[in-house]
């Protein structure tokens, strides 16, 4: 049995990002993996709007697979922030990103 590691152990977390997912319910390596980086990330970002953003995912999901947050390639991000916008019914484009808001203003 692999030894059990603190959140703040794991590849792109720290003792900051540990502590906001305890506070959201997410205390080990094991619950953290039972929930997954994207349903993670969203209880985080409905926790703490303003402080939470997108990189967090990119660690979440990086310390789950073992690779560093800055090392995932373009296709990896694009399914991670797809899948965020699906669980929040946001309709994104193919490539996973949202569509930018229209102004009403005329140009």
């Amino acid at each position: 049995m692999a030894p059990r590691r603190a959140l703040a152990d794991l590849l792109n977390l720290g003792p900051k990002t540990a502590a906001w997912l305890a506070d959201v319910g997410i205390e080990s390596e094991a619950e953290l993996r039972r929930v997954g980086a994207v349903a993670a990330y969203r209880r985080l970002k409905h926790a703490r709007p303003r402080e939470v953003s997108l990189n967090a995912l990119w660690a979440l999901h990086g310390a789950l697979v073992g690779e560093p947050w800055s090392k995932l390639d373009a296709a990896t991000k694009a399914r991670l922030r797809a899948a965020v916008a699906v669980g929040r019914g946001v309709a994104t484009d193919r490539s996973g990103v949202k569509p930018k808001r229209r102004s009403n203003r005329r140009p």
